[in-house]
């Protein structure tokens, strides 16, 4: 396989590429591309507020863009136009099978646990400072001794005694209620590993009101949101090309133009959040190695990962809620998922599915936990295993030609079930806020569905991506109607990934 180095060539920064991306785009805007476009852009707008209802939709010539400079923006002119820019040699490819595996520790999902200090008893005063701090689970806080005569004991004043309540104190967290007191210079320290609020005082000036507070926030583990590959908490237009082995993404963030070689022909893409930073990664699972490559964003090291096995479906989800990818596959072959938590390490194996079923990723519970879940054709049922308590749904809703499609759609922070209809181009949403159903017309037969929030509004947007044409229909729930040609007939969107 190949592994070129990674292009991020911003359309302010590098004029070459500008001057031909800004050519490429100023087509859909003149003559009759633009006529066409515009046409499209208010028949789609117009149509919104029927999308809810069942009035089909044809949307075959919303493009409105001139395919041949598409062609060469997606197509095999692409490469020759870097090329050509010096933005890609053949002196900088390589064998990825000769590339070593350079796992670094990857960064936190949140901020990294911190030290916060407080001094007891400065200037000979009665008092900690500072009195009162906030932090989150996991963070420490240490103590310092300024002066000779002081403790520190976690407990309340109950208006008539300072009583002990054997949390955390000083020197050692044992003995709380007989605690000497600690020589000057001494520190101690304590872990806080659960949320809540927390007094403590200073024994032998309980009754001087030499008293402490510490808040404990609970850390909420941020996701990054799907195929948002620049962090800015949009979905990106972006492709993966079998043909080559590249990576194409738009970025949202600036219109920065990405090409990453990065797989090879027989490669499954697997686009995640592996290293926790915010930014989904660049990855591909190999079927015949049943192994899982990854190019982390926080640092341009490659993962190599051997998981898996041939005939598996790469399912890489945030299994354990760390804020991090967890390697995982399905295999249909005896129904099993099986995932490698990011957390821990440990390995866990789940039966759940047929070998005609197909697996569907996401969290519908909103516990932040990809649950494990699979769409039955034969009956249109979804059966979901809840990561929360274990429970069992099965929720018939779809049917035989249907493509699973769940995602957030209204913003509750659950994954919606929702199918993609190809032979009347509808979305068939339930959504779990209200079970409130809605039916949106909007693809056609041949599309793939690729839902995303595009809009970067915390709600999925109804979207597909069309390979007869390369390009992304995107019915925004926020920005409304827009296309965007990125791709070519045979690569796979990256907001696909996922969806069978």
């Amino acid at each position: 396989m190949r592994l070129r180095y990674r292009l991020s060539i911003s359309l302010a920064i590098t004029l070459t590429l500008s001057l031909a991306l800004t050519t490429f785009l100023a087509l859909s805007s003149s003559g009759k591309n633009a006529t066409t476009a515009h046409d499209a852009h208010r028949n789609g707008a117009e149509r919104t507020a029927q999308q809810r209802g069942t009035l089909p939709v044809n949307i075959t010539k919303m493009s409105g863009m001139d395919h041949n400079m598409h062609d060469k923006m997606s197509g095999p002119g692409l490469d020759q136009l870097l090329r050509s820019n010096g933005f890609v040699s053949d002196a900088l490819t390589s064998s990825m099978d000769r590339l070593t595996n350079s796992v670094n520790t990857p960064l936190n999902a949140s901020r990294p646990a911190q030290i916060v200090d407080i001094t007891v008893a400065p200037g000979a005063t009665l008092a900690f400072s500072p009195a009162q701090i906030a932090i989150n689970v996991g963070d420490t806080v240490r103590w310092t001794f300024a002066d000779v005569g002081h403790n520190v004991v976690s407990g309340t004043f109950n208006g008539s005694a300072c009583v002990a309540n054997n949390l955390f104190c000083s020197p050692s967290d044992s003995n709380c209620a007989v605690t000497s007191s600690s020589p000057q210079g001494a520190t101690y320290s304590h872990t806080f590993t659960q949320a809540g609020t927390f007094q403590y005082f200073c024994s032998p000036h309980c009754f001087n009101a030499m008293f402490g507070t510490i808040i404990v926030n609970a850390v909420t583990v941020q996701h990054a949101v799907h195929a948002d590959f620049d962090g800015d908490h949009k979905t990106d237009a972006s492709v993966f090309r079998p043909a080559n082995g590249t990576w194409y993404i738009l970025q949202s963030s600036n219109n920065g133009f990405r090409a990453d070689a990065f797989g090879t022909g027989g490669d499954l893409p697997a686009p995640a959040d592996y290293d926790g930073d915010g930014k989904v990664d660049v990855s591909v699972f190999r079927p015949s190695t049943g192994t899982f490559y990854t190019l982390l964003s926080t640092n341009g090291s490659l993962r190599v990962t051997p998981f898996g096995q041939a005939g598996d479906v790469p399912e890489p989800g945030d299994y354990d809620n760390d804020g991090k990818a967890d390697v995982a596959v399905w295999r249909s072959s005896n129904g099993g998922w099986y995932r490698l938590n990011s957390s821990n390490g440990a390995f866990v194996a789940q039966a759940w599915g047929a070998s005609t079923d197909k697996p569907a990723l996401g969290d519908f519970d909103g516990d932040s936990k990809t649950d494990f879940a699979v769409f039955r054709p034969s009956d249109g049922t979804w059966y979901i295993l809840q990561s929360s308590n274990n429970g069992f749904r099965g929720v018939q809703f779809g049917g035989s030609g249907d493509t699973p499609a769940a995602a957030d759609f209204d913003g509750d922070s659950k994954a919606d079930l929702a199918v993609f209809r190809p032979a009347n181009g509808t979305w068939y949403i339930l959504q779990s806020s209200n079970n409130g159903f809605r039916a949106d017309p909007f693809g056609q037969n041949g599309d793939r569905p690729a839902p995303g929030d595009y809009d970067g509004d915390n709600k999925a947007d109804v979207a597909v991506w069309r390979p007869a044409d390369g390009t992304f229909y995107i019915l925004g729930s926020t920005s409304g109607f827009r296309a965007t040609p990125w791709g070519a007939n045979g690569d796979v969107p990256a907001p696909s990934a996922f969806i069978p």
